[in-house]
């Protein structure tokens, strides 16, 4: 259960807040990608596995022409290795990944396009695209099939997901994956997204709280103070960010902007150790059965940086993208823990340009020598 929310209350200031959600920790690290990096749509083990070179089936590729600090979930001893979750470019353009149950990927056996994962979308979005626009552009190019790959931890669950977008001029949109369609909800108004239901079903909800808060074409006549709802669900958390996004002011400083961004974050999170079933009180099992808030990235579209708070530490990093060079690096956030009862974490905080490690580059074209 994630939530996105784009904090544009002072349009000078825009900064996107997204709560990463899941069952345990997801092995991670935050890139630094330069600019003219030659990438692949699909992980090559994947494409060996099913037999992509003898079907004749081709891989989508691209060239990176900007620079961009990147959440890449990592998990190389799993059948995929690399997906990049959420991010930001030199532009400003941010792209997040979001759990959504009702995607549908097109028919692989009636397409000869290059294949593109899901799971590299957000990395394709910010390498090439400058905006919300260019990047919905890009995506109804129709230049490559878009398919599934298996997430990159221990789970191998399927990478459902929707794509939220935001940029430096207070443009928004959400993208939804159903099958030979792709739905495109597109406004500047469209600052809140969770993971269910279908983003229609959102703005009905989003209408709903406009109303409350005053901000609708149709005026509440009674007072515009409410309890804020509570409760664990995608509705739930979806109303909440709305209400404190609605009632709050527009700050005046970019430090505050970002810390607002995060408080209101925060009101969306699940706690650690949450399972509001307590399933897992009734058998010697351990194992988490709801997700929990494992980190919160924020992406300060103006100033050009990129923080990631660490909910197990309480220790928020950043990078800016001056700190960009010309080779890739990363440096470590966590790691998997569902298999292992305890799990290292980046301790970090502050900035952390002096941290980066030379690192492969995980979505990089792999040559393969024909016979």
């Amino acid at each position: 259960m994630c939530t996105r929310i784009f904090n544009s209350q002072n349009k000078a200031l825009p900064v996107t807040g997204r709560n990463m959600d899941w069952y345990w920790q997801l092995s991670s690290s935050l890139y630094a990608f330069p600019r003219g990096l030659k990438r692949q749509g699909v992980d090559q083990t994947y494409a060996d596995v099913n037999r992509f070179r003898e079907n004749g089936i081709e891989i989508f590729e691209w060239t990176s022409i900007y620079s961009s600090i990147v959440t890449v979930l990592e998990y190389p001893s799993s059948k995929v290795s690399y997906a990049a979750a959420d991010g930001m470019n030199e532009k400003g353009l941010v792209a997040n990944a979001l759990y959504d149950g009702e995607t549908v990927f097109p028919d692989e056996t009636t397409s000869s396009k290059p294949r593109l994962s899901i799971l590299r979308l957000v990395q394709y979005l910010l390498d090439t695209c400058t905006s919300v626009e260019k990047s919905i552009e890009a995506i109804e190019s129709k230049q490559y099939l878009l398919i599934a790959e298996e997430m990159p931890d221990s789970s191998a669950v399927p990478p459902v997901m929707h794509i939220c977008l935001s940029d430096v001029s207070g443009d928004s949109a959400i993208v939804e994956f159903r099958g030979e369609k792709v739905c495109i909800y597109h406004s500047h108004e469209y600052r809140v997204a969770t993971n269910e239901p279908s983003y229609d079903g959102q703005l009905i909800l989003n209408e709903y709280w406009r109303f409350q808060t005053g901000l609708s074409e149709i005026k509440n006549p009674m007072p515009s103070i409410m309890a804020a709802p509570g409760g664990a669900s995608a509705v739930q958390r979806f109303e909440r960010a709305s209400y404190y996004l609605n009632f709050s002011l527009p700050e005046e400083e970019d430090y505050l902007a970002v810390a607002q961004t995060r408080s209101i974050m925060g009101m969306c999170s699940q706690p650690i150790s949450f399972d509001m079933r307590m399933m897992s009180r009734e058998t010697t099992d351990a194992k988490p059965r709801t997700s929990r808030t494992i980190w919160t990235n924020l992406a300060d579209h103006e100033g050009l940086k990129y923080y990631v708070a660490n909910s197990q530490t309480m220790n928020a990093f950043y990078l800016e993208i001056d700190a960009i060079g010309t080779e890739t690096k990363r440096v470590f956030i966590m790691e998997d823990s569902s298999v292992h009862h305890t799990a290292r974490n980046n301790t970090a905080s502050g900035n952390v340009a002096d941290q980066l490690e030379p690192s492969n580059d995980p979505f990089g074209k792999t040559l393969v020598i024909r016979s």
